[in-house]
């Protein structure tokens, strides 16, 4: 196997996996999930429980699709998840546009307002779907072993966008430096 399909297959396993944690953050904070549609992004009281389980229901779903082990269901799962991590994208840029703070409660409990950094998550993400649909993630069968190290590969490249925000936050944080000697 060449180096492309690998990273296919981590890209994949990325997507897949921040879907995964995605959906159970919504179910342990369904309530707060809720509200935030309901109050921060203005959907009808009426309809805040039926898009919420929706939105749950569809980031599953593809989340299943993207662990198939059948090509042509990755692949759909893999563009789906482009199409609905691109419209995420593009809610969030209009939020910071607005500069208005939102707190999604996409992963669960929401300690920050949507920032630059969700936002650079979620090209990631479409960036990640990109290279998963070019180099045909899902193609080929790959060893436990071999399928184990792409996993784990992906769930660090998940636990580092998750981490984006706290990243650039010490990053931008002015320390003061401790005297030589």
């Amino acid at each position: 196997m060449t180096t492309p399909v690998y990273l296919a297959e981590i890209a994949r396993l990325f997507v897949a996996i921040t879907l995964v944690v995605a959906v159970l953050g919504k179910c342990l904070a369904t309530r707060s999930f809720i509200v935030s549609l309901t109050d921060q992004f203005r959907v009808p009281d009426a309809l805040g429980p039926f898009v919420a389980w929706g939105l749950i229901a569809l980031e599953a779903t593809v989340a299943a699709a993207l662990l198939m082990p059948v090509a042509q269901t990755v692949d759909l799962g893999v563009r789906a998840a482009l199409v609905l991590f691109a419209l995420f994208g593009l809610l969030i840029a209009s939020v910071l546009l607005r500069r208005q703070p939102v707190y999604c409660y996409c992963f669960g409990q929401a300690t920050q307002p949507l920032g630059a950094a969700d936002l650079l998550r979620n090209i990631t993400l479409v960036g990640a779907c990109v290279l998963a649909m070019r180099w045909g993630a899902g193609e080929a069968p790959l060893a436990l072993g071999t399928w184990l190290s792409v996993a784990a590969a992906g769930l660090v490249g998940f636990l580092m966008s998750a981490h984006l925000g706290t990243v650039v936050q010490l990053l931008a944080t002015p320390t003061e430096e401790a005297p030589l000697g």
